[in-house]
């Protein structure tokens, strides 16, 4: 009983901040039946992070959650982030997921979207919805398409006020037209990830450009950097902080062009004497462009498939403490090495200089930007 008293009698503002790190359902449930006080920050913790379950509950799971939302409009404001994760097609959740989409959300910032199956027209139509909203910050799509039409009509309706993008799309057609835009103004994004497409490209090449890349603060792009472009997007990423890309052999990287450039990671291939010679090349040649005047503070270093090479990281050591620049930069290696004894062998020189660190997360530009 005095435990129950002593609840009741905390301030708001300190109930608030304890609710707002409930993570567990079960849990937010059992703090809104403590005392009226406790309820609204309760049902904030509850409907903040929905996640759509991708197993059979889900017939069940779906209308339950719109029918709620719809009969308490007030408990949409709690709604920031929307998880749909899909194995399978199935007609009655294009249904659900069309009305849940359909709701008047007022303060959604992110949707995830990660679909396993290929994304059908009905799913695409709802998420439309949802990624026309101008609350909607953040888009991550995890998906596959059986034409690439369906991509480009669900990338049509992203609102102007979005400000994150990740995209890791495949399609099984090749593109039928060029990308239009109906925007009425350009997507004016922070941060932007592409895997797996050659989006940047088309988007490139597009008259006007659909993307305004003058708050653009980092950049990832996994596959296909069209090298052919690089001036351009040298021009267009002038306020650019962090860079992330994967080696390919015809890329040709001026580095001194971004003068903002504060973290750069590169994912070097080493799985054969072919390509190793390739990405090593390509490495050296990129990092011999950062000038006296970069502002580099951190390189990372990721290694495809996990093979690593002593040579190589021999040479890259060298390259990087013989950079003309007045502090040299923080080497993460985003590999466990074995021991003290490796570690010094692969990188004696930053290693001498205390300039060499393990990477503690796999997922570099999220690290630097949370956003993505």
């Amino acid at each position: 009983m005095a435990l129950r008293v002593s609840l009741l009698s905390l301030p708001q503002e300190l109930i608030d901040e304890f609710i707002s790190y409930v993570r567990d359902t079960n849990d937010a449930r059992n703090c809104a039946l403590v005392s009226r006080s406790w309820t609204k920050p309760a049902q904030r913790a509850l409907f903040r992070d929905i996640h759509i379950p991708s197993s059979e509950s889900d017939v069940i799971f779906c209308p339950r959650l719109e029918e709620t939302l719809r009969t308490s409009p007030r408990l949409l404001q709690y709604v920031r982030f929307l998880i749909y994760p899909r194995n399978r097609n199935d007609d009655k959740m294009d249904q659900y997921l069309e009305r849940l989409c359909s709701l008047p959300f007022t303060h959604l910032q992110s949707v995830f979207v990660l679909h396993i199956c290929p994304t059908t027209p009905a799913s695409a139509a709802a998420l439309q919805q949802l990624f026309s909203l101008s609350c909607i910050r953040r888009i991550c799509m995890y998906c596959i398409f059986d034409t690439s039409t369906v991509l480009d009509q669900m990338m049509e309706s992203f609102s102007p006020q979005l400000r994150h993008l990740q995209l890791s799309c495949a399609s099984y057609s090749p593109p039928v037209r060029a990308l239009q835009r109906r925007w009425q103004e350009p997507v004016s994004l922070e941060s932007l990830k592409i895997n797996h497409t050659k989006l940047l490209g088309q988007w490139l090449e597009c008259e006007p450009c659909p993307l305004d890349c003058s708050r653009l603060t980092a950049l990832s792009v996994r596959k296909e950097l069209p090298a052919q472009h690089w001036p351009q997007m040298a021009r267009m990423f002038q306020i650019l902080e962090s860079l992330d890309f994967t080696y390919e052999r015809d890329r040709d990287v001026d580095l001194a062009q971004l003068p903002n450039l504060l973290n750069l990671r590169l994912k070097l291939e080493f799985t054969s004497s072919v390509n190793r010679d390739r990405s090593l090349s390509v490495a050296l040649q990129m990092l011999a462009t950062l000038t006296s005047s970069s502002h580099i503070q951190q390189i990372a270093l990721a290694f495809l498939d996990g093979v690593f090479d002593q040579y190589c990281c021999q040479q890259l050591d060298v390259a990087i403490v013989n950079l003309s620049m007045l502090h040299l930069p923080v080497v993460m290696i985003e590999k466990e090495i074995a021991n003290h004894e490796e570690q010094v062998l692969c990188f004696p020189h930053l290693t001498s200089k205390n300039l060499l660190f393990p990477a503690d997360y796999d997922d570099w530009l999220q690290t630097k930007h949370c956003t993505l």
